[in-house]
């Protein structure tokens, strides 16, 4: 597993994946939530956030396989400098890729990153409570719910909750920190 800087390359897929109803399902419990009218609108949209992204402290990357294969997108946000925290993402937007262990794998990259590259010491995330194989995968990681917003999310015509999880790097399994308090 590889991850890219995003590009106007990765454009194309990904308003096919944002305007997929499928995938904005299970990655945002819902309609599209990104969805284009047109492939000139999105390459504004996109680029734009693309090239203003440390602006924007949203820092998203392109998730490839080893062969080279263009199969998700990653981010990190909502960075708290203080408290040396963040929010993360991962969507696994090339179906054939989903249930193989490429999400987990994805998320273990980036949380070695955050926590080890950029010092990192809490991350957090968050799903709506029907979506059962993320939160598996996030468990596997090492996330732990922490915390459940009430029928918060709108999916399909019934409500769910949003799920709530985190991991600090002294709980996490690839930690090089000190773990004594």
């Amino acid at each position: 597993m590889e991850f890219r800087i995003l590009n106007r390359e990765n454009i194309k897929t990904l308003i096919n994946w944002r305007n997929d109803p499928e995938v904005a399902y299970w990655a945002t419990g819902g309609d599209p939530k990104f969805e284009f009218r047109s492939e000139e609108e999105a390459n504004r949209d996109l680029s734009w956030h693309i090239e203003n992204s440390s602006m924007l402290e949203t820092y998203q990357f392109a998730i490839f396989t080893h062969d080279g294969k263009f199969i998700g997108t990653a981010d990190y946000r909502e960075i708290d400098h203080v408290k040396r925290s963040c929010t993360v993402g991962i969507t696994i937007g090339d179906k054939n890729y989903w249930g193989k262990g490429y999400g987990t794998d994805a998320l273990s990259v980036l949380t070695d990153y955050l926590f080890n590259r950029l010092n990192l010491r809490r991350i957090q995330l968050d799903t709506w409570s029907g979506n059962d194989r993320a939160i598996k995968s996030y468990k596997k990681c090492g996330f732990q719910i922490e915390g459940v917003l009430k029928e918060n999310e709108f999916v399909n015509g019934k409500y769910f909750d949003t799920i709530i999880m985190g991991l600090l790097k002294s709980q996490w399994k690839g930690s090089t920190a000190d773990n004594h308090h």
